[in-house]
């Protein structure tokens, strides 16, 4: 194969068990950098849409949950895909999805994750697709990174929308306040606050408390906290051990989960090691429990007393509402994503970022007091209840498909 059929190679096209022949719906590509997205933040979306009777595509990049999907059925494209800054396989990336857009023509295309939906909507542009949606997890840009750089990013955001984006959805609102402000679309109406939400049913449903608990180590009278995320330093992991170490002595039935692991994706592959490595030199490791990741989240957090995530930078964080609709209280930090899911000293404390003394009070204040856990969890709980529904959230997204289908 010489280099320019390459370049023109398309995708592994690993299952073709979703496509309908009769193509009553729109033909949509949903597209992500990595297949634990797609299968553990846009499935909901995805079968809602093929309920309807869209034929929808997926396109990844391969792993694991890649398999997973497949063998249930969904129409997976593989494509090199990587999730960092700078990488020479987004060149490749963007000409294979170049050439397969090209070739398939789809009547939307849907984008999610930073890197993949900067390369991947100027290939959609390009490839002259008709409707281009994109949904901001979380901008890329934070209050905490050089206010230079901030701006560059701030601006490619910007160009993109008005150039390669007729449809930007918004998880968070202090996102959608800043798309505004920037005028990010010209027409407003095309920019959507979606939100973000779990299925309620899981987590409110009742669990074997005490059998979970014994399952992975715990006792009955264990105060729980629990981590889940990525482990990776920006999630704040470090500081959180930190402080959990720190407050250990007075709090002797304090327990900590670390619920994930890094992804092969992840460029930072040493936390993981490093935070192994202080609860081993600690003594904790039967205090620090690494549970890897999992698929009994609901069950595990049932389990749990308080759940920590004190990240740098968030987008709107799905594990603080899965932790809320379990009637967890919620230790985050003060930073957008976070700060409009947590109402400060009333589901759970904010803290500051990257501070393990601020992190470690309020660990404090709520293992020292299991009446304030209570209260503070059935609020977090009636919030995520009102807010945090996967239902809505998902109906305002099939909505706007209605709306792109009418227009046909």
């Amino acid at each position: 194969m010489n280099m320019w059929s390459m370049w023109k190679q398309p995708c592994v096209e690993a299952s073709q068990g979703m496509k309908s022949e009769e193509n009553v719906g729109l033909r949509i590509l949903q597209v992500a950098a990595t297949s634990v997205t797609v299968e553990k933040l846009l499935l909901p979306l995805i079968d809602a849409l093929l309920a309807q009777g869209h034929n929808v595509d997926i396109a990844c990049a391969n792993g694991k949950h890649a398999d997973a999907l497949i063998t249930r059925n969904y129409n997976i494209l593989i494509f090199p895909f990587k999730r960092a800054l700078l990488s020479p396989s987004h060149a490749l990336s963007f000409w294979q999805l170049f050439w397969h857009l090209k070739k398939t023509r789809y009547d939307v295309v849907h984008f999610h994750t930073p890197m993949v939906s900067l390369i991947g909507r100027i290939a959609a542009k390009l490839a002259g697709e008709s409707v281009i949606i994109y949904t901001a997890h979380g901008f890329y840009f934070h209050d905490q990174m050089n206010q230079l750089l901030r701006g560059i990013i701030v601006l490619i955001e910007k160009i993109l929308a008005r150039w390669a984006t007729d449809w930007l959805f918004l998880q968070s609102m202090e996102d959608m306040e800043i798309a505004k402000e920037k005028r990010f679309l010209i027409d407003e109406t095309h920019m959507v606050w979606i939100g973000n939400g779990v299925n309620k049913d899981a987590f409110l449903a009742k669990y074997d408390i005490e059998g979970k608990r014994k399952e992975i180590g715990l006792k009955k009278n264990d105060k729980v906290i629990a981590f889940i995320g990525r482990i990776v330093k920006e999630k704040g992991i470090v500081e959180l051990v930190e402080a959990f170490a720190e407050i250990k002595s007075s709090q002797p039935i304090a327990k900590l989960l670390v619920i994930g692991e890094a992804l092969e994706s992840d460029r930072d592959r040493s936390t993981y090691i490093k935070i192994q490595s202080f609860v081993k030199n600690a003594g904790m490791q039967n205090e620090v429990l690494f549970l890897g990741f999992r698929n009994d989240i609901p069950e595990l957090l049932a389990a749990s007393d308080i759940f920590a995530l004190p990240s740098y930078r968030e987008g709107m964080p799905r594990t603080i509402i899965e932790a809320m609709m379990s009637g967890k209280p919620v230790i985050t930090s003060d930073i957008r994503g976070c700060r409009e899911e947590v109402v400060n000293k009333e589901t759970g404390f904010l803290v500051e970022s990257r501070d393990v003394n601020s992190i470690n009070k309020a660990l404090g204040k709520l293992l020292s007091n299991e009446e304030l856990v209570m209260e503070m969890g059935e609020k977090g709980r009636e919030r995520a209840l009102a807010l945090y529904d996967e239902e809505i959230i998902i109906n305002r997204q099939v909505s706007i498909y209605d709306t792109i289908k009418q227009s046909k």
